[in-house]
């Protein structure tokens, strides 16, 4: 026989008890605290946010331009080491051609030239458009070597207007052994 649900008296409901006339919600202490707790946070996130910006380098920092030094003479060592016929040259600039570097089934031009004045960058020029290839310079410098009526190796010497950034010497095989006009 089933117990009858009338007579089984009803227990309480776990949990807190909200006294009698009170809507729910929180109470002004518990918003204070988790306001408080959500400012430190915000706060400390901002002071990483902040320390990780002043640990990266700037555009002037000698490490950046180091690599950006080093990165336009890798360039210049790149296309000139594939260099089919040398056009002209001097210390501070030559100009040259290499085998189809942009896809157009002819042959490119090239050329790279600084002005010789401390504080101007250097250029490169692609079968007539011209680009700034590298940070401020205090020197600029390209050496050929020759030997039997053909080019056979070159120097690239770049300095930056920046006294603590190193000098960047780089010394290269012609591949192609342009012959000397």
């Amino acid at each position: 026989m089933r117990p009858d649900p009338k007579a089984i008296p009803s227990t309480p409901t776990p949990g807190r008890r909200r006294p009698a006339g009170r809507a729910p919600g929180f109470t002004l202490i518990e918003l204070s605290v988790s306001l408080a707790v959500s400012t430190i946070l915000m706060l400390a996130l901002g002071s990483a946010v902040m320390l990780a910006s002043r640990g990266m380098p700037g555009a002037d920092d000698p490490a950046t331009i180091s690599a950006e030094l080093s990165a336009a003479a890798d360039t210049i060592a790149d296309e000139l080491a594939t260099a089919t016929a040398i056009r002209s040259w001097s210390s501070t600039q030559i100009r040259f051609q290499t085998a189809d570097i942009t896809g157009d089934g002819r042959a490119d031009e090239l050329a790279y030239a600084w002005s010789g004045t401390p504080g101007d960058a250097l250029a490169r020029t692609e079968n007539g458009s011209a680009a700034e290839l590298s940070p401020p310079l205090d020197r600029f410098q390209i050496t050929l070597g020759v030997r039997r009526r053909a080019y056979f190796d070159a120097t690239i010497r770049v300095q930056s207007s920046s006294a603590s950034v190193p000098i960047v010497d780089l010394r290269f095989e012609l591949l192609n052994r342009p012959r000397v006009p």
